[in-house]
């Protein structure tokens, strides 16, 4: 598909949006979806427009995804994170897990009563994540995870990479999920499959994927929203 490469224009994410309805359907509860790539974590945004409830959004990244873009007419996987919170009403808040401290700069113009989150830097201090999870609003929660978010002793991807463990972030992630029901699950940050790199790291890169797969199908279960 063209014009989807990192930045999507309307047309594409029309595209996107149109073989999402035909194979990802809302009306067959929360999914556990694979989008590949980091380039395209923009998709999340896209899954995200088809909740039609209050929702929180767990982002486990080491980017915040919320860089100002030159022209309106584009979406990118550095910006859907503020396109999301100016564009759809039912996103409450974002706790960020995991991002590096570097990148706090780029929330500082938007509406902080939305945003909570854990950097690299704290993400030992049991203190201070306590006080976070303490300010999650109690609603139902999207995850959405850049495996960039960990170190690459357990993932290679195409971005610098944080710190954590598969472990580590799933003990986060279920902290903040307690009683919560889950709306979905989303997961990213493949490499290049052509790239020397990748192929290296295969058999480490499937470990993770296999290691999210069965921990999301088993969170999606045991936290699956109540028929209203």
């Amino acid at each position: 598909m063209k014009e989807t490469y990192c930045y999507a224009t309307h047309h594409s994410l029309d595209q996107i949006r149109k073989h999402l309805k035909e194979n990802v359907t809302p009306d067959k509860g929360s999914h556990l979806t694979f989008i590949g790539s980091g380039n395209y974590h923009y998709v999340t945004k896209l899954l995200l427009e088809r909740l039609n409830e209050p929702f929180v959004l767990v982002l486990c990244d080491h980017h915040v995804d919320s860089m100002v873009l030159p022209y309106e007419c584009l979406i990118s996987c550095g910006s859907w994170v503020r396109n999301a919170l100016k564009t759809l009403p039912n996103l409450m808040q974002v706790l960020f897990i995991g991002i590096g401290d570097e990148q706090l700069a780029y929330l500082k113009d938007l509406d902080s009563s939305k945003l909570l989150y854990i950097p690299t830097s704290k993400l030992e201090d049991e203190d201070y994540i306590a006080k976070v999870e303490e300010k999650v609003k109690p609603l139902p929660v999207y995850i959405s995870i850049d495996k960039d978010v960990l170190s690459e002793e357990y993932v290679v991807t195409n971005w610098d990479q944080g710190v954590l463990s598969p472990k580590r972030l799933v003990q986060l992630i279920e902290r903040n999920v307690a009683s919560r029901s889950v709306l979905g699950i989303d997961v990213c940050g493949e490499e290049n499959t052509k790239s020397r790199r990748f192929v290296m790291a295969q058999a480490r890169n499937n470990r993770t994927n296999h290691y999210f797969l069965k921990w999301g199908q088993k969170i999606l279960l045991e936290h699956r929203p109540s028929k209203s």
